[in-house]
């Protein structure tokens, strides 16, 4: 397999795969890599497409009919540790899915408290050892680097 010889920081990945879905290649992804960022690139709008990406971990979600230079800036940003998805986003994503009291019992209680934290827009640092102060946002850029998230339901007012 290619990516075990490489040895990825940031994977581009598709939701929409032949075989399964780039949510299943990115948590097995995880499992071989786990320092590795996920960018996912999709022409899926759709809320349920967005939030298994979340799931997931990625770090950014842009739309194909994006220009290339978004795509771009985004793996930049995402290889410097960034994350394009704001606190917002995950908290809107997570209200809205279609059965949410399924969806919240299927979390464990660990992947509950990192959504919170996320929603809440604790830095990662303390959401990866539950201590420490917050020293920066999740999502620091979200504004200013993933314009095409403006359009749509899920945009932050």
């Amino acid at each position: 397999m290619l990516p075990r010889l490489l040895a990825p920081d940031v994977v581009v990945m598709d939701y929409h795969l032949d075989d399964g879905t780039g949510r299943d290649a990115t948590l097995a992804m995880r499992e071989a890599f786990p320092s590795a960022r996920f960018v996912f690139l999709s022409r899926d709008d759709s809320d349920d497409a967005r939030l298994a990406a979340v799931e997931a971990g990625a770090s950014a979600y842009i739309h194909k009919s994006s220009p290339g230079s978004e795509l771009i800036a985004a793996i930049r940003k995402v290889a410097q540790g960034a994350s394009l998805i704001s606190p917002a986003m995950v908290a809107r994503l997570v209200s809205r899915g279609r059965d949410r009291e399924h969806m919240r019992d299927s979390l464990s209680p660990r992947e509950r408290e990192v959504l919170q934290l996320m929603a809440d827009g604790v830095g990662t640092r303390r959401s990866r050892t539950g201590s420490g102060s917050a020293t920066r946002p999740c999502a620091p850029t979200y504004g200013r680097s993933a314009p095409s998230w403006g359009r749509g339901p899920w945009s932050t007012p």
